[in-house]
């Protein structure tokens, strides 16, 4: 009961980064996050929390949680009806995810964390619209994957003949 009475009256918690950022949340916005719901449930006394994720991350996070905190964010369609991330989300929810491929990656990584499921779900479709229909080397090039070049993948052929010989 005291936890429900908690979550109704609208206060405010303190959702710490870890590279040192501060972001004042109302509880029910932070109750969309299953893992800063379940820390205010366990911890109802506190009022200021860290996580794992980065400030410009946690950020992004925080203006999507205050945006839906009254309201059902939209489901994404699956499969995507269109390689144009425009046409599979809300205008709220395209322009919010309007960032770099960086950012989005880094949300995808605090959703998945935060437990915010429609959230991951949003930028994982972001992700999956940049890179529908592109080639290979297009995706390596967008996301930074870079292969080893030569004398790398000679000094792993030479570690890998010496470890199999040796070992």
């Amino acid at each position: 009961r005291f936890i429900k009475f908690i979550m109704d009256v609208e206060t405010t918690i303190k959702v710490k980064s870890d590279d040192g950022a501060i972001f004042e949340l109302s509880s029910k916005a932070a109750s969309r996050s299953g893992l800063l719901n379940g820390i205010i449930k366990d911890y109802p006394e506190d009022n200021e929390f860290s996580v794992a994720v980065k400030g410009k991350a946690l950020e992004k996070v925080k203006e999507y949680l205050t945006y839906y905190q009254d309201k059902e964010p939209p489901t994404i369609e699956k499969p995507l009806k269109s390689n144009k991330f425009e046409e599979c989300a809300t205008e709220w929810d395209a322009k919010f995810l309007d960032i770099n491929n960086d950012a989005i990656l880094s949300l995808v990584l605090a959703a998945n964390y935060m437990d915010i499921k429609p959230l991951l779900e949003l930028a994982a479709a972001k992700v999956a619209c940049s890179i529908r229909g592109t080639s290979t080397e297009s995706i390596r090039k967008v996301f930074g994957i870079n292969d080893l070049n030569e004398k790398e993948k000679e000094q792993i052929e030479k570690d890998k003949s010496y470890l199999e010989q040796n070992l």
